[in-house]
């Protein structure tokens, strides 16, 4: 749980006030989300011909550096606008002062009127934003996927949020890499055109992940999650089984060496391990953050292939 600081007691009607509220509806999904979708658009720079159809000389790591601010406010901005849809609503609003009260609708930072507004408003910042970068068709997916899974309820069936959240990390992963590349071409050849399902069916498998940590306010709010139907126990091994196979499966659709397969099953591994050993809600959090860190090694592997 965050602590309070100085930020939250600030007038509010400073620039501090507000930037520290926006950041305060992100802040618990930066590392499994904003982090690795963010290198995983400069990695996909980085990858070319693996996935371009245009070949082009290598990119430097100063002209990555260089993309990173951009590259890592649009995702951010992006996801903003989800969060915001997300936590406005009354079911979130008593979820999260259960599991997340120092988030800013329920430590009354903004009221859910005031949070709505918000989000309409965004709407158009976004869409803006995704103009000017070129990412439109993928910036209004995100939007759709957003309505689809706040106020369509596809958020309380756990196939339907899986499937959901899948094409979102897609669409995040491809709308980074655009933002990426510029002014430079850039369209998936065959096979990263197949890479993408391959990420979507990665999500789609594991992301109850995020689940374990949330389950009181999962029940409070009586939602469906694969823990909560299952069972703890049997859940975790509906994490932990697929996790192992796509450590496995991913470096080698990519032909890497043994070397290739060290980290994504090290990481898969040590995951594993903390999902059946390491219980409780601080533990589970921790293992989801370290989630995020095994999807971005995956979404690395690319650049590194032969």
């Amino acid at each position: 749980m965050l602590k309070e600081t100085k930020s939250t007691v600030l007038d509010h009607h400073s620039w501090s006030f507000h930037l520290y509220t926006l950041w305060l509806f992100t802040v618990s999904d930066h590392k499994p989300l904003v982090y690795p979708m963010t290198m995983t658009g400069l990695l996909n720079l980085s990858a070319g011909p693996t996935l371009n159809v245009y070949t082009f000389d290598k990119t430097s790591v100063t002209s990555l550096l260089a993309q990173l601010p951009l590259v890592l406010f649009w995702v951010w901005f992006n996801f903003l606008v989800f969060c915001i849809g997300n936590q406005r609503r009354p079911e979130s609003i008593e979820e999260d002062a259960l599991n997340k009260p120092w988030r800013p609708i329920p430590s009354r930072r903004l009221t859910s009127a005031q949070a709505t507004t918000l989000f309409w408003a965004l709407h158009v910042a976004v869409v803006a934003l995704g103009v000017w970068l070129g990412t439109t068709p993928l910036t209004l997916a995100l939007l759709l996927l957003g309505w689809m899974y706040n106020d369509w309820e596809g958020g309380s069936n756990p196939l339907a949020r899986n499937l959901i959240n899948a094409c979102a990390v897609v669409c995040f992963a491809l709308g980074a890499t655009v933002v990426a590349y510029g002014d430079t071409p850039f369209i998936l050849n065959q096979k990263g055109q197949q890479w993408q399902w391959i990420i979507a069916a990665v999500v789609f498998t594991t992301l109850q992940i995020q689940d374990f940590h949330d389950q009181e306010g999962d029940r409070a709010r009586g939602r469906s999650t694969i823990p909560i139907l299952v069972g703890d126990a049997a859940g975790r091994w509906t994490v932990v089984t697929p996790m192992l196979i796509w450590s496995w499966f991913i470096p080698s659709f990519w032909g890497m060496t043994l070397y290739g397969y060290l980290a994504p099953l090290g990481i898969g591994g040590v995951i594993s391990w903390r999902s059946l050993m390491r219980k409780g809600v601080e533990s589970d959090r921790n293992t989801y953050k370290m989630w995020g860190l095994w999807i971005a090694c995956l979404l690395a592997i690319p650049s590194v292939a032969p």
